[in-house]
């Protein structure tokens, strides 16, 4: 380190003559999809929530029927409010998983296969014998 060399953070001058504070850097990100407002169950005290994804509500509308004949609840393929923080406690829905290109592939009484690329990720039933 040369001490001699180091020049302290200065207002560029185009900024100092106009009076306006400088914007701070944003690096590039790519934007992610904002989670949209969705509350299932609507009522109750639920201290925490998960956020669901812009499509995922859906993609599980699509496999309703079929998952409540194979003996799926509505709340395992909904809720997205529980007691404890996302994902812990288990009482989170398949919507909650659901993100992006994400998609709904086998739908049986003891699973629901969510889809991305080429990896299968199983979404269980508790309530399957």
């Amino acid at each position: 380190m040369e001490p001699d060399r180091y020049r302290p953070p200065s207002i560029p001058d185009d900024v100092a003559e106009s009076g306006a504070p400088p914007s701070p850097a944003v690096p590039d990100k790519p934007a992610t999809p904002a989670a949209q407002e969705y509350l299932h169950p609507a009522d109750g005290d639920w201290p925490f929530k998960a956020p669901v994804f812009p499509g995922a509500v859906a993609k599980v509308d699509a496999i309703r029927d079929q998952a409540l004949s194979l003996g799926w609840s509505e709340a395992k393929l909904y809720q997205n409010r529980g007691r404890l923080r996302f994902p812990v406690g288990g009482g989170y829905g398949l919507v909650c998983f659901l993100e992006g290109d994400q998609r709904v592939g086998e739908v049986t009484a003891r699973y629901i296969e969510i889809l991305h690329g080429d990896s299968r990720t199983r979404f269980y039933n508790p309530q399957a014998g």
